[in-house]
């Protein structure tokens, strides 16, 4: 199966093409979901970190 995936001389038939392009789309569509989710993640966490650093040292860039 690999094998075919790197030869591009193996031609499949047009109804597996269709079901590989959509089962691309598909991961695509949700690698891309994955992301979104951890960077809005990353950005809570981010501001947890700025809230904790703004309350609990002086002369932060916040407070400056």
């Amino acid at each position: 199966m690999s094998e075919e995936r790197n030869n591009p001389e193996v031609k499949g038939d047009s109804l597996s093409l269709l079901v590989k392009d959509k089962l691309a789309d598909d991961l695509e569509i949700g690698a891309l979901e994955v992301i979104q989710n951890l960077i809005s993640s990353v950005k809570g966490i981010k501001g947890l970190n700025n809230g904790i650093k703004v309350t609990g040292k002086k002369g932060s860039k916040a407070e400056k």
